[in-house]
C-alpha cells in the first residue's frame, strides 16, 4: 500500500489533495469549537480542555505539515528520475537514429560500388569478361582451349553459376560458350549450396 502511492506522481499528488482537504476540515472543526468554546464559562476545567484540544491540533497541523513536506520531496524526486529517464532514452534513440544512418549510408557506398563495378565489368569486352568468369572457375580451364575446345562438368558455387549462365544468354554468346540449364543443387558440409555447372567451351575464345 505504501509503495503504490510512494512510487507514482499521480497517486502521490491524489494523497497530498487528500491530506489538504483533512487539513481544512480540521480547520473549520476547530474554528466550530472556538466559537463553542467562547459560549462556554470560563471554568479551570474548560481551559484546561481547551489546552488540551489546542495541543492535540497544534501536534496533527504539525503532523500534516510534515506528511506535505514528505510527499512534495517525493513528487520533485520522481519527477527529477523520470526527466532523468527521458534524457536517457532520448540518447538512446539518438544513438540507434546515427547508428541507423551510419549503416544506411555504408548500404549506399556499397551499392554505388557494385554498380560502379557491375558498369566497368560491362565495358570489358564479351571475350573478356567470360575469360575473366572461367579463370574464376578453374584457372586450367582457358589454357585448355589452346587446343581444342573444352567440356566442364563440375560443382560452382551459385554467384559463379548465375555469372556464367548470365553471360551464356548475351547476345552472341553460343559462338564460344554453350551452358546447359541445372536447376538442381547440393549442400555440401562446409561449403553450403553448390549448383551443377556444365558448359562447352569453344577454342575460339582464345583466338
Amino acid at each position: 500500500m505504501f509503495s503504490y502511492f510512494w512510487n507514482f506522481e499521480l497517486h502521490l499528488a491524489v494523497l497530498a489533495l487528500a491530506f489538504e482537504s483533512f487539513a481544512g476540515i480540521v480547520e473549520l472543526a476547530i474554528a466550530v469549537w472556538l466559537a463553542a468554546v467562547r459560549k462556554e464559562e470560563k471554568t479551570a476545567e474548560v481551559e484546561h480542555r481547551k489546552e488540551r484540544l489546542e495541543n492535540a491540533f497544534s501536534i496533527i497541523a504539525a503532523l500534516f505539515f510534515i506528511v506535505a513536506v514528505a510527499v512534495t520531496w517525493r513528487i520533485i524526486v520522481l519527477q527529477s528520475a523520470h526527466e532523468k529517464n527521458l534524457d536517457t532514452q532520448k540518447e538512446r534513440y539518438e544513438s540507434e537514429l546515427t547508428l541507423s544512418s551510419n549503416r544506411w549510408q555504408t548500404a549506399i557506398r556499397q551499392l554505388n560500388a557494385q554498380s560502379n563495378a557491375l558498369v566497368a565489368a560491362k565495358i570489358k569486352p564479351f571475350k573478356e569478361r567470360l575469360i575473366d568468369c572461367l579463370n574464376s572457375i578453374d584457372p586450367q580451364l582457358v589454357p585448355s582451349l589452346q587446343t581444342n575446345g573444352v567440356h566442364f562438368s563440375g560443382k560452382v558455387t551459385p554467384n559463379k553459376y548465375n555469372a556464367v549462365r548470365s553471360l551464356s544468354e548475351e547476345p552472341g554468346a553460343d559462338e564460344y560458350i554453350i551452358f546447359k540449364v541445372d536447376e538442381a543443387f547440393t549442400l555440401i558440409g562446409g561449403q553450403g549450396q553448390m549448383n551443377n555447372l556444365d558448359i562447352m567451351v569453344s577454342s575460339d575464345l582464345v583466338k
